[in-house]
């Protein structure tokens, strides 16, 4: 009887495989269908003079890029009514702006139901308008300002304030990243995902015919009674 036992292995092999490549871009496809991945809007206080979010130790974006496209963060800061700044820099640039001011630093984000974590460290330093400084690698300022921001390398932080500088201020916020080409990926891992399962499922039916239907009888022939 031929030894059936490698081909199937390989068989559950390439199923397991292909399910989760299969899985994975299906994943992919319903939240590019749902739009970017997204926060939605939500209202922000403080009466700090500014809100910091830290994004920190972000490695092989250059990789990603290369596959995927760019990242991209979208802030939209609205409903202010007075001028509002948010901008993106390098986390030691940051700091020396903000050194001695008073701030609230993001600690966590919970998107369902959304719930915004803040430490307070106190300061009585008054900082000098936000827009005035060189640091920022992106930046918007506005009643409702937009900020786009390609995702690269490196420790930085989101900063949030009044486009003056003074303390306090409510805003409605949502933060979004877009991949540019996700769905392009998903849908050639789901094809290869599917190819997958489908090697595995005619390995299984190759098998099966090589081993043929099973017979049931008497293990030794029947032999003529002597009268």
């Amino acid at each position: 009887m031929p030894n059936r036992t490698f081909p199937i292995v390989g068989a559950i092999s390439l199923a397991v495989v292909g399910s989760i490549i299969t899985a994975a871009a299906a994943t992919a496809l319903v939240l590019d269908r749902n739009g970017p991945l997204t926060t939605g809007s939500h209202s922000v206080s403080t009466r700090t003079t500014a809100i910091v979010t830290s994004v920190d130790d972000l490695e092989g974006t250059d990789g990603i890029a290369t596959v995927l496209g760019r990242p991209r963060l979208h802030l939209d800061v609205h409903g202010s009514g007075t001028p509002v700044f948010i901008g993106v820099g390098h986390a030691a640039d940051v700091e020396r702006y903000l050194d001695g001011v008073d701030i609230d630093r993001v600690t966590d984000v919970d998107v369902d139901p959304f719930q915004l974590d803040v430490s307070h460290r106190a300061g009585d330093r008054v900082a000098s308008p936000p827009a005035t400084q060189s640091i920022w690698v992106a930046r918007s300022t506005g009643t409702d300002p937009v900020l786009d921001w390609k995702v690269r390398d490196g420790d930085y932080r989101i900063v949030v304030m009044a486009a003056d500088g003074r303390p306090g201020f409510t805003v409605h916020a949502s933060a979004a990243v877009h991949i540019p080409h996700l769905v392009a990926l998903a849908i050639v891992a789901l094809g290869l995902g599917v190819l997958l399962l489908a090697v595995a499922a005619l390995v299984v039916v190759r098998v099966a015919r090589r081993a043929g239907p099973t017979r049931v009888g008497t293990p030794y022939p029947e032999t003529a009674g002597i009268g």
